[in-house]
C-alpha cells in the first residue's frame, strides 16, 4: 500500500524579484509537475515575512524523491529556480497521517 507524502519546501525569493513575477514563473513548474508519476496536487503560498511555501502531495516518498531529482536536472536552470535564494531552501518529505 502506498503511503502518501507531503513535500514541503520553504524558501525566500531573491531581492530583485517581485511576488507577482515569481507567481507567474510558478506556472511552468505547475505544468511540469502535473505530468510526473505519483503527483496529486501543488500549492504555493507566501507569508507576511516573505517566506514561500511550496507544498506538493505525492503518492509515496519514492515518487517524491524521484521527481525532486528529475526537477533539478530538467528545470534546474529555469526562471522559477533562478528567482529563489538557494541558501534559503529547506525541503522536507513528510508522511501524511490524516487528510480530509
Amino acid at each position: 500500500m502506498l503511503k502518501p507524502v507531503m513535500e514541503l519546501v520553504t524558501f525566500k525569493i531573491i531581492a530583485n524579484c517581485t511576488p507577482e513575477a515569481f507567481a507567474a514563473a510558478c506556472e511552468s513548474v505547475n505544468a511540469w509537475v502535473r505530468n510526473q508519476p505519483g503527483f496529486q496536487s501543488r500549492t504555493v503560498s507566501c507569508n507576511e515575512e516573505g517566506t514561500w511555501f511550496d507544498v506538493v502531495l505525492w503518492d509515496s516518498a519514492e515518487v517524491a524523491h524521484a521527481a525532486a531529482a528529475k526537477m533539478m536536472t530538467e528545470l534546474g536552470q529555469c526562471e522559477f529556480m533562478a528567482m529563489i535564494d538557494p541558501n534559503s531552501i529547506k525541503m522536507q518529505h513528510l508522511q501524511i497521517v490524516s487528510r480530509s
